[in-house]
């Protein structure tokens, strides 16, 4: 499974959609979630990449899976 990351930029707006706190939100930026929660962009970042972190500590915390 391909790493999903957060993205701010004209591209993801032409694109309609960008993984922010840990889920893929189809139709949205990290601007327009920022908006919506009433944070900056850079917030909306920062909260983003805890939940990942959180993500990936709790799956064990490895980079490559054994297949």
């Amino acid at each position: 499974m391909a790493a999903k990351f957060i993205k701010n930029s004209e591209q993801d707006d032409a694109q309609g959609c960008a993984s922010v706190a840990g889920g893929r939100m189809p139709g949205a930026t990290v601007r327009d979630y920022a908006a919506k929660q009433g944070i900056s962009a850079e917030e909306a970042l920062k909260e983003g990449m805890k939940t990942k972190a959180v993500e990936f500590v709790a799956k064990g915390g490895k980079i490559y899976d054994e297949v």
